[in-house]
């Protein structure tokens, strides 16, 4: 399987943190994913925050970073109310916002 990260595009001045169980606090509102370009292309690149709070974010081939609340980890996959994803945080990362997570794994042929 492979590797990817998420990062916070350097704009932002102050750095934000995220409780997703509380919900009150602010994510950056641009991301860029890298590390897994050859096997999960659609998913990597910069996501723009589409709703604050409970964040998700969107990029521009319509792939979407959303925090699966069943799973307890962040996903990027095509629809953000569904489990189906290519590129998943480590389950036990729960950290808030998604650049704080220190593992992200990519479905490559069937496995994580």
């Amino acid at each position: 399987a492979g590797e990817a990260n998420a990062s916070r595009v350097p704009s932002e001045s102050a750095e934000p943190s995220f409780d997703p169980w509380q919900h009150t606090k602010v994510c950056p509102s641009i991301l860029k994913v890298t590390g897994a370009e050859t096997v999960q292309p659609l998913r990597m690149g910069i996501f723009t925050l589409v709703k604050g709070g409970f964040p998700y974010y969107k990029n521009t081939d319509g792939e979407f970073m959303f925090f699966d609340t069943r799973y307890k980890e962040w996903r990027i996959g095509e629809d953000r109310k569904k489990p189906h994803a290519g590129i998943s945080s480590h389950p036990m990362d729960v950290v808030g916002c998604p650049q704080k997570c220190k593992e992200w794994y990519a479905f490559v042929r069937g496995n994580w």
